[in-house]
């Protein structure tokens, strides 16, 4: 199975060819960093979503409650993101791998 997706990887010209994108788990990897990393901005960005409403909310109970609880769950998932990326090293340490490539992935580099 991998013999043919080397081939085909070969048969492509240098100008397009991806230059550590050859298995399966650099694939994985790639697509683990950008969900992981789309995560944390989303975080973010609620958190700051969640900030502006509660300087908006003008001292309405109902509003402080509800940003409140935007921004717990903004900060909760900043907080998963981050143990995403601790839980994603710890595995791939206790499985023994040690090629950079596979840790840190990054499409094109």
């Amino acid at each position: 199975m991998f013999k043919v997706w080397n081939n085909s990887i070969n048969q492509v010209s240098n100008d397009i060819k991806p230059t550590n994108i050859n298995t399966i788990s650099d694939i994985a990897s790639i697509f683990l960093n950008i969900v992981i990393g789309t995560v944390f901005s989303v975080s973010i960005i609620t958190l700051a979503y969640a900030m502006v409403q509660y300087t908006m909310s003008k001292g309405d109970p109902k509003l402080l409650d509800k940003s409140w609880k935007s921004f717990l769950w903004s900060v909760e998932a900043a907080l998963i993101s981050i143990a995403a990326v601790g839980i994603k090293y710890a595995v791939v340490n206790a499985v023994g791998v040690t090629s950079p490539e596979i840790i840190n992935n990054a499409p094109g580099i």
